[in-house]
């Protein structure tokens, strides 16, 4: 399975894009992913569960540790797409 897959199965997110991690070196091409990813079933949650969630699913295909996601509750959307704006540049 990969990744994408296992995110919108799992956690059906509002907000979800990744990319791969160029900064751990030009070795390990498809093995260490960062992302953005903003879903309805982390309202409520510390930051702590919400990575241990992802943490979680990451583990059951074999990436645990090696993908990173800045995660967000729906509610906390708009601090969510200053980041998108700024970080991602995903709006030209």
């Amino acid at each position: 399975m990969n990744i994408k897959k296992v995110i919108y199965e799992k956690l059906k997110p509002i907000c979800f894009h990744i990319k791969q991690d160029y900064t751990m070196g030009h070795h390990v091409h498809d093995m260490h992913f960062y992302g953005i990813l903003c879903s309805p079933l982390f309202e409520n949650k510390s930051y702590k569960e919400m990575n241990s969630m992802v943490e979680k699913l990451m583990s059951e295909i074999h990436l645990a540790g090696r993908v990173k996601l800045h995660c967000q509750p729906p509610s906390r959307f708009n601090k969510m797409k200053k980041h998108i704006r700024w970080r991602w540049n995903l709006e030209k």
